[in-house]
C-alpha cells in the first residue's frame, strides 16, 4: 500500500478537489502572531475538517512550514482564503498532520496535509466550494 492511500483511509471524510491560491504563515495559537512570513500556496483539496495544499518551499528561514507546527503544542500553520469581491479573506488555523514531496511539473513539489483546529462551518465550506471548485 501507497502512502496516499494510507492518507486517504486515515482521512474522515472525502476532500473536494480545489484549485485556489491561499496564503500561508506559521503562526502562534494563542494570539495568533505570526512567526514566518507569508508564502503563496495552492488549496488542491478541501474538507470540512482538513485540506492539501502545495508549496514551493517549506522553509522560513529556521522554522519549518509542516514540522515547526506538528513538532509544537503552541504553532500553528495558517491558511487564509481569499474571498470573492468586498468579503475580505478568512483565516484558518491548522495542524499539519502528513507531508510529502512529488516530482510533478505542473504543480508545486511539496504537499501538505492539514487538520484544521475548528472545523469549517458546513456554509463557509459550501461557499468556498462553490468559489474554489
Amino acid at each position: 500500500m501507497n502512502n496516499t492511500s494510507v492518507t486517504k483511509e486515515l482521512r474522515r471524510e472525502s476532500r473536494n478537489s480545489c484549485n485556489m491560491n491561499v496564503d500561508v504563515f506559521v503562526s502562534h495559537g494563542g494570539d495568533g502572531a505570526a512567526v514566518t512570513p507569508v508564502f503563496r500556496g495552492r488549496l488542491i483539496s478541501l474538507s470540512r475538517r482538513g485540506a492539501g495544499i502545495a508549496l514551493d518551499e517549506v522553509m522560513a528561514g529556521p522554522t519549518h512550514l509542516a514540522y515547526g507546527p506538528m513538532e509544537s503544542d503552541t504553532l500553528r500553520l495558517t491558511l487564509v482564503f481569499h474571498l470573492q469581491e468586498d468579503d475580505g479573506s478568512l483565516r484558518v488555523d491548522t495542524r499539519p498532520v502528513w507531508l510529502n514531496k512529488e516530482q510533478n511539473a505542473d504543480i508545486q513539489p511539496f504537499r501538505i496535509g492539514v487538520e484544521f483546529i475548528d472545523p469549517l462551518t458546513t456554509e463557509v465550506f459550501r461557499r468556498l466550494i462553490r468559489q474554489y471548485s
